[in-house]
Order: C-alpha cells, then structure tokens, then sequence
C-alpha cells in the first residue's frame, strides 16, 4: 500500500539519496533551478518535501512552498515526480487538507497541460507561456 508523508527538514539527511534521481529529474524537466537550489531549499525549510512511499521504495516526490500574496496564502506545488500517477495523485488531497490546518488559502501548481484532466477539482487561471532565446533547452 502506498503511503505518502511530509518529510520534515530534519530528516533529509535520512532520505536525500533516495529521492535525488527523481530531484534530478525535477531540475532537468523544469529547466529554472539546478538540483542544488532544490536541495538547498529543502534545508533551508524554504520548500517541503512529500513522499509517496511503497515497500519502502520513492515511487513519488512533490516539492512544495507557502506563498504569502497581499491578499492570501498559497501553497505552490513547485514540482511533481514519479512513477504511475494513479497510485500517488490523489494524495494532493492531504496537502491540501495540511495547508488548510494552518490557514493556507489556496494551493496552485504550475504543471504540463496533462494534469488539468487529472486535477478536476482544480480551475486553470492562467498559462505560462515560454519561449527560449538562448538554446539552452
């Protein structure tokens, strides 16, 4: 059975080797930050690490920050890895329902067009658009 846990700061140096292929992944896919600013970020208590966890194994990360707006707070799920999305997406719910505990008031995720089918609940209230200039992706 899939499990999925927020794992704390204070217990990375426990878990980092393990999930590092897929923070790798997360860097090379979204092309912004190197692994490193992850890794730094999750130390530093900046981002949250979530994990979906079978049989002892990683079979998903999500990077997560708390965004504070004039008006509101926010959860951004920074970043999604991880095998079969049918056995983890649904524990998006439990981020939810952990922000809500302490007065976040909306959670938003910067995805591939894909995850708008999955995400029913959740409205599109923007795009991003990119263009490279450089060539570097």
């Amino acid at each position: 059975m899939t499990e999925f846990a927020k794992i704390p700061p204070t217990a990375l140096g426990m878990v980092i080797a393990d999930v590092m292929p897929m923070l790798e992944q997360a860097a090379a896919t979204d092309g912004c930050y190197p692994v490193d600013h992850y890794v730094r970020n999750l130390y530093q208590g900046k981002f949250q690490l979530w994990a979906a966890i079978e049989d002892k194994t990683y079979q998903a990360i999500c990077l997560t920050e708390v965004l504070s707006y004039p008006n509101l707070r926010s959860v951004n799920i920074v970043a999604v890895v991880g095998q079969d999305h049918t056995n983890w997406l649904g524990f998006i719910s439990d981020i939810e329902d952990a922000a809500r505990s302490v007065g976040i008031d909306r959670v938003e995720i910067t995805a591939r067009p894909g995850f708008k089918r999955l995400l029913k609940d959740y409205r599109m209230t923007a795009i991003v658009l990119t263009k490279e200039l450089n060539g570097k992706i």
